[in-house]
């Protein structure tokens, strides 16, 4: 209860709690040992297996131990909890096993993506609810695939993983209220990680499975291979990267940079102000009961992009441009893919009838995402 790294605030607490582990067993045992050695006359024999077993099936260090963990950790109101919850809260990403933030500074990434013009209708189809829908008016919509190697993480102890998903723009949320947001909204992600995708799925919400993700690059180009059990079901390339210019270089005029648009032409979408990602758990429910098939929880979750940057401070160091790029998809059969041949086949439909942009970013900061809320 008192160790020597205990703080002198709250030594009275401990012992309140000392006295709390101590004082209804000790008062016990004394109310046996009386009973015990008294000539109970004519009343009902002591039950002295009863008293064997709980005087002597018992430990205080362990019982006393668990006593000052459950202690702490009511006393610590940033803890997270996520399954197995018997041996306390799960570090992770936001927070280290005593609920400390996490230095995310020094972590490193490597995004490679491929912005591209695709069917509005197809990718509306992988909207969760109808509160989801495009923003502008328009045939053509544009989406994202991006793949993001991280390294030099803390909370991994200096490794990293990978993730790879699909990004859809220009998104528009409606709350009951009426209030609308606007942002990117996230279908899928796959990591090969189990740690992230526990933690992402359980605190955040997001659409995370496992994959394997196999990329390499030689500053020229760069490629992905996605697969589960070796097989794979995903390519994606960039050719032809050139380092792109400074932000004090001469490549574009203002005029360039920003052209005037024709009187007629119509407004420039939204700007997006976040992430959405949308939540949802299982209840646990026997087969035919009125549980099974229904969600424990389901919302919309939502990042919102400067309440995100504040949390570390991004750098990039560098930005290669590719000439061309490529994405393609096989979405094999159920028997090569049993848990993944359902998502992938849909992600095959998704038409790429343009790329506009395709880059690679590098830098440090990589953000933990703590300021994932409930819309």
């Amino acid at each position: 209860m008192l160790p020597a790294s205990t703080p002198l605030s709250q030594i009275p607490a401990r012992l309140k709690l000392y006295e709390k582990c101590r004082y209804e067993r000790a008062s016990k045992i004394q109310e046996v040992s009386r009973l015990a050695g008294k000539d109970l006359g004519s009343g009902p024999p002591l039950d002295a297996a009863r008293f064997t077993n709980y005087n002597f099936g018992h430990d205080e260090w362990d019982y006393s131990s668990q006593m000052l963990r459950k202690w702490e950790w009511e006393n610590n109101k940033g803890l997270l909890w996520r399954m197995p919850t018997s041996f306390g809260p799960m570090p992770g990403p936001r927070q280290d096993f005593y609920g400390r933030r996490r230095d995310n500074s020094k972590g490193r990434f490597a995004t490679a993506s491929v912005k591209f013009k695709s069917s509005r209708t197809v990718l509306e189809n992988l909207f969760p609810t109808e509160k989801f829908k495009f923003a502008a008016a328009d045939t053509i919509a544009y989406a994202t695939f991006a793949v993001t190697q991280l390294d030099s993480l803390e909370w991994l102890g200096g490794r990293g993983y990978s993730h790879f998903g699909l990004y859809i723009h220009g998104v528009e949320h409606t709350k009951e209220n009426g209030d609308t947001t606007v942002g990117t909204y996230l279908p899928v992600l796959f990591e090969n990680l189990t740690d992230p995708i526990l933690s992402g799925r359980d605190e955040l919400g997001f659409p995370k499975l496992y994959a394997e993700l196999d990329s390499k690059t030689d500053g020229k180009a760069f490629e992905l291979s996605a697969g589960w059990m070796s097989l794979k079901f995903c390519s994606l390339s960039l050719s032809n990267l050139t380092e792109a210019p400074t932000a004090n270089g001469d490549s574009a005029t203002p005029a360039e940079a920003e052209p005037s648009r024709h009187p007629h032409a119509p407004p420039p979408p939204p700007k997006e102000e976040g992430l959405f990602v949308h939540k949802y758990i299982p209840a646990t429910g026997s087969l035919g009961s009125k549980e099974r098939g229904q969600a424990d929880i389901e919302y919309t979750a939502f990042v919102h992009n400067d309440e995100d940057a504040k949390t570390v401070e991004k750098k990039v160091e560098k930005t290669l441009k590719a000439s061309s790029a490529e994405v393609k998809f096989d979405s094999l059969d159920w028997k090569a893919l049993p848990t993944l041949h359902h998502i992938v086949e849909r992600l095959k439909e998704v038409p790429i009838f343009e790329v506009v942009e395709a880059t690679v970013v590098e830098g440090s900061g990589v953000s933990d995402l703590s300021t994932a809320r409930r819309l």
